[in-house]
């Protein structure tokens, strides 16, 4: 099953991976939360996204880099983002958008939120924030805010 998007951004997630790693690739959730001097709610969004990636694995509080994470941390950062292409076409709710208009195609704001009204249970707006961000990340959407549009790659 895809999931809608990672609700981190890539900042966050490969933060928390080399935070991981300086700690022989696994770490409590409450500790990192300490030690970050953050809230758990700050950093869980952050832990799930990376999950949803599978980059960690989550078992008891306990958070440890899966061999995805360590792989993602070995290369460098152009390698990481055609990785992070792979893992949210394979992962994401953007391999269905694909699916549903097609690639090399221009797909006007509304017509692009009914489509995610019907696969969002809730939230659309945020999602389609997220969406968008992490399209342009790996260069697969451009959002065009000025003629409402979104460019599919």
């Amino acid at each position: 099953m895809t999931s809608v998007i990672p609700k981190a951004g890539v900042s966050k997630i490969i933060g928390l991976l080399e935070f991981l790693h300086d700690f022989e690739d696994k770490k409590d959730a409450d500790e990192i939360a300490s030690e970050l001097k953050l809230d758990l709610d700050d950093i869980l969004p952050v832990i799930k996204s990376s999950e949803m990636l599978d980059l960690v694995k989550v078992d008891d509080g306990q958070i440890k880099l899966t061999d995805l994470g360590l792989k993602l941390l070995k290369q460098t950062i152009p390698e990481r983002k055609e990785y992070f292409k792979t893992l949210i076409l394979s992962k994401t709710i953007l391999s269905k958008i694909i699916k549903n208009f097609g690639r090399n195609t221009v797909v006007k704001r509304h017509d692009f939120i009914k489509f995610l009204e019907k696969e969002v249970p809730e939230d659309v707006a945020l999602h389609f924030e997220k969406i968008i961000e992490w399209g342009q990340y790996i260069e697969l959407l451009k959002y065009d805010r000025n003629e409402d549009e979104i460019h599919i790659q």
